[in-house]
């Protein structure tokens, strides 16, 4: 038997459905797993031998057992040990890295299948949609001091993303139009590229699966750091995907598990250098 607990929000919930799923079909253990809101493949039965779980193995790391695992788990390590397909697993943690997903990116398609949402902004292959990550991403992990060679200062890191990655991004894709997604439509950043597209700019803010399919209906994508917008754009007909490699963290330098390096529409923007700060 393989039991899903899910952490934090979709983004990471996808990824631990389909960890989990795969465990599921490869060792040939029944899965259980809460539906995801807006994914019907979710609820899929997925049978298999089902375990007594009075001594369940945990698989990355639960919440209730320490917090966010060190991305350590080895899912081929699993697949391929004979025993496993006599034990019970739960599976719970941050599983983000490319390696695991993609001999089965067909398979996950399948599962992660929405309903296509209606064109109401008839967009065009053109346009561009610029994915925005705020919320949280503000005030959480500023916590190490950081030499940045540009701005020539050192300044406590955080998550988000300069303002000149997305500014670089639009000038380099040339859009026809340019779709803003975020949480948040009065940040600094959202309105300083307001004012650089001009009337050509569109802001939209919906629930987060709307905003989710949303993202998936364009040819063009500007990624943030966001495992939200990574799947997404993952999931989508996208010919062009623009992601950021930072100075630190998931897609920097140090730390490229989330890059796509087996599809050539992936395009990897260099954000080393760049402050980053919501304002400056």
């Amino acid at each position: 038997m393989i039991r899903v607990v899910y952490e934090n929000r979709l983004g990471n919930n996808l990824f631990q459905y389909c960890f989990g799923r795969i465990l599921a079909e490869e060792l040939g253990l029944h899965l259980e797993a809460p539906h995801i809101e807006g994914f019907p493949n979710t609820c899929d039965l997925v049978e298999g031998l089902k375990l007594d779980d009075s001594q369940i193995e945990t698989v990355g790391c639960c919440a209730e057992l320490g917090g966010m695992n060190e991305e350590s788990v080895d899912l081929k390590k699993i697949i391929e040990d004979p025993d496993s397909k006599r034990k019970a697993f739960l599976v719970s943690g941050f599983f983000q890295r490319y390696e695991h997903f993609s001999q089965y990116k067909d398979r996950i398609k399948k599962w992660l299948r929405q309903d296509e949402e209606k064109n109401f902004y008839d967009i065009g292959k053109d346009d561009l949609v610029v994915n925005i990550r705020l919320g949280d991403y503000v005030g959480i992990h500023y916590d190490e001091d950081v030499y940045y060679p540009r701005m020539k200062q050192t300044r406590r890191r955080g998550h988000l993303v300069d303002y000149s990655y997305y500014s670089d991004v639009i000038k380099i894709s040339m859009p026809k139009r340019v779709f803003i997604v975020t949480e948040e439509t009065e940040n600094e950043i959202v309105k300083k590229l307001k004012g650089l597209i001009g009337d050509k700019c569109v802001v939209v803010s919906q629930s987060p699966v709307e905003d989710f399919k949303f993202i998936k209906m364009f040819n063009k994508i500007c990624m943030s750091k966001s495992t939200f917008c990574w799947w997404a754009a993952f999931l989508s007909k996208a010919e062009e995907i623009y992601m950021p490699n930072t100075n630190w963290g998931v897609w920097s330098t140090d730390n490229t598990s989330l890059f796509v390096t087996d599809e050539s529409r992936y395009k990897i923007i260099d954000c080393s250098n760049l402050l980053e700060d919501p304002i400056l």
